[in-house]
């Protein structure tokens, strides 16, 4: 076991490094993540996504959710979990439009039962009513990367060019443990938020010769302990089997998971110059105005992420169908950046899917143990353009592919396609996004050996 934690934090920590050290070559391109800390990853877990993003509710014995951390009491085996995904954006404004591929990684999580099921089948004990789980998973929460350009034309001076350049992300660090008890299951959540964010605007005169252009760099990282705290609730439909009430294989979950305003603290170079590229030198491309240069490292500054809340409901009827709903809030006004100060606002938003099996344990007849999703998802977004909240509208719809690993161990491929509409009127994107999610299941783990 401790060789597969310790390749689960070593291919986690090459993944952040990996992106951390290349953000001078963004993997998202976005001019919307600009504003805040930049563009938001969702939902994170592809079964999840095709639904809709059904994240208060949804559990499954072979797949995580560490976004609401009591689903992990739910896991019967051992769940490896990486997800990638690739998306085209067509950006379009009054005047133009642009079409934009990125890619980056989903996630990357692990979970585990702390009770084999298998140890209590052997020792013919009675099974016990308490479950407990543990996950550790490392998702990216936003994005930034974008290259804007402008021209404005400022009166009795000269035409002005504005250059807008800015790269890297967030991530969270997250580790949960759940306990459940008949139909009852409560998580928390125990993580860390941190990433690189770096900015940069320049300013360029074009009719003035000898004009020095103003050159600002931001370089921030960002660095927190976050949390949060999730439960769930089954109810079970019963029905008459000889007089006696069984479970009918129907039933209801309620799920919320959600957690209060957190602080960050942010260290940060800053090099503000004025420059000009017609006087190079022997040493340099341009010449610095040494009156007007000015280079700070080490500026310490705070922020607090906002309060979010989310909860749902789930129909279920046990390996056939699943529908359901949720609705989620986030409290942005509440944000607070020293570094980067910008006024948000507070989102809302509601989803809903469903998914359905013809046949789980179909013999001969794959197509029949596919699970097909499908889901719909709307919400506004914190960040606020020219007065304007951004809104999101997508429909989602995808594939759980199950796969027979040896020991007739199931695991499987989960394939998910969102396709929507971002932004605000005088700036949109039309997306379409697809999710691989892949996902190894054993139950092995913490089986007790026995030798005769």
């Amino acid at each position: 076991m401790l060789k597969y934690l310790f390749s689960f934090f070593f291919i986690g920590l090459s993944a952040v490094t990996f992106a951390q050290n290349n953000n001078e070559v963004p993997l998202d391109n976005s001019p919307f993540s600009r504003f805040g800390i930049g563009d938001f990853y969702g939902i994170n877990y592809a079964a999840m996504n095709a639904m809709g993003g059904l994240t208060a509710t949804y559990n499954d014995p072979y797949h995580l959710n560490a976004m609401n951390p009591a689903a992990s009491a739910a896991l019967k085996s051992t769940a490896y979990e990486v997800g990638i995904y690739g998306k085209y954006s067509r950006l379009k404004d009054s005047n133009q439009s642009a079409e934009i591929w990125s890619g980056h990684l989903q996630n990357l999580s692990i979970g585990f039962p702390l009770r084999n099921q298998i140890n209590e089948l052997l020792d013919r004990r009675q099974k016990s009513k308490v479950r407990l789980g543990m996950h550790f998973a490392l998702l990216p929460y936003t994005s930034v990367g974008y290259n804007i350009k402008a021209a404005q034309r400022v009166p009795g001076v000269d035409s002005v060019n504005y250059a807008f350049q800015g790269t890297g992300g967030t991530y969270r660090m997250m580790w949960g443990n759940s306990i459940g008890y008949k139909n009852f299951a409560f998580g928390v959540n125990l993580g860390y938020f941190f990433g690189t964010i770096k900015n940069e605007k320049g300013l360029k005169f074009n009719q003035i010769t000898d004009g020095y252009q103003n050159d600002l760099k931001y370089n921030s990282r960002y660095g927190g302990f976050i949390w949060n705290a999730g439960m769930q609730y089954t109810h079970d439909f019963m029905k008459k089997v000889g007089g006696k009430s069984e479970k009918s294989g129907k039933k209801l979950t309620f799920g919320a998971y959600g957690n209060s305003s957190t602080g960050f603290n942010t260290n940060s170079t800053q090099v503000i110059r004025r420059i000009n590229y017609n006087y190079a030198t022997s040493t340099s491309a341009y010449h610095s105005d040494t009156l007007f240069s000015e280079r700070k490292a080490g500026v310490k500054k705070s922020g607090k992420l906002p309060a979010e809340f989310s909860a749902g409901v789930l129909y279920e009827k046990e390996n056939k169908i699943r529908a359901g709903v949720n609705f989620n809030t986030g409290l942005w006004n509440g944000y607070r950046n020293d570094i980067q100060p910008e006024n948000l606002k507070n989102t809302f938003g509601i989803s809903a899917g469903a998914e359905y099996v013809p046949e789980y344990n179909s013999y001969n007849k794959y197509l029949r143990r596919v699970r097909y999703r499908g889901g719909f998802h709307h919400g506004t977004d914190p960040r606020v353009i020219k007065g304007e909240q951004m809104k999101t509208t997508g429909f989602t719809f995808g594939l759980g592919l199950p796969l027979i690993m040896p020991r007739q161990q199931v695991s499987f491929i989960d394939v998910t396609f969102d396709v929507g509409k971002t932004g605000v009127s005088i700036l949109s994107e039309n997306y379409a996004k697809v999710i691989l999610g892949f996902t190894l299941n054993d139950n092995s783990w913490f089986y007790k050996r026995r030798f005769n």
